[in-house]
């Protein structure tokens, strides 16, 4: 059988993704790379439709067992987590590469794209990336563990407040009102119980819940302020002195 032949597009694709840097590090990261690719990228073809909200934002378990099984038969190199990699790095081997290259012939637009999002990503955080994942899908974050993080990252990027984040990728921007009361989870770390039992002991169980709204009510305000290139804590609670 010629090399190749029992891979279908959308492992092809997978490829392509892996492909498009010298390396992709980790699987959360290559996991929002299909996902960003296949909604903005991939429209139309054949690839991954498996996607489901899980503890990081949306998770394919198909590309993930197909990921699995380009490693076992030699096309995608992974290098396991250890010192000095926190994370398994992913890479495109010979044989591979030799694939990619015949399929991509006459594809080049789709090729670009998807070059366009992994090379912006590739200098960026892991935070960023979930970020910008979380703002643009917000459907995907019923079980995300790490909102309060990704939330606190979109905020501090607003380089003007009250001004969107634009995305190279997508006509869609993104800014503190992406993070409305729908994306707002009151326990973000899943520490519900351990809260309301701390709560007890320090004489603070009949506290009110946080106020999805008031995330609104932060975007109001901190929207009549310009110029600010970035947030911190004590940004934010300056500014909501002055307000008082």
């Amino acid at each position: 059988m010629p090399e190749g032949d029992s891979l279908g597009d959308r492992e092809r694709w997978l490829l392509a993704i892996v492909g498009s840097e010298p390396h992709v590090d980790g699987d959360t990261r290559l996991q929002k790379y299909g996902f960003l690719v296949g909604r903005y990228v991939l429209k139309g073809e054949a690839f991954y439709d498996d996607w489901e909200p899980e503890k990081f934002g949306p998770l394919s378990w198909s590309m993930l067992s197909d990921c699995e099984r380009l490693c076992r038969d030699g096309y995608i190199r992974k290098e396991p987590a250890g010192s000095p990699l926190p994370v398994p790095h992913y890479s495109v081997t010979a044989a591979g590469r030799r694939i990619l290259n015949s399929f991509q012939s006459g594809k080049e637009r789709l090729a670009e794209g998807i070059r366009g999002i992994t090379s912006y990503y590739s200098r960026k955080s892991l935070d960023t990336l979930l970020a910008d994942t979380y703002a643009l899908h917000p459907e995907f974050t019923g079980k995300s563990v790490i909102k309060g993080r990704v939330m606190a990252d979109i905020m501090r990027r607003s380089v003007n407040v009250g001004k969107e984040i634009r995305l190279p990728y997508t006509d869609r921007h993104i800014g503190l009102g992406s993070i409305s009361g729908k994306f707002v989870n009151e326990y973000p770390f899943n520490d519900k119980e351990d809260r309301e039992m701390l709560a007890k002991k320090i004489g603070l169980a009949g506290a009110p819940p946080i106020d999805p709204d008031g995330f609104d009510d932060i975007h109001d305000l901190l929207s009549k302020y310009e110029g600010l290139t970035s947030l911190t804590d004590a940004d934010i609670r300056y500014i909501l002195e002055i307000e008082e």
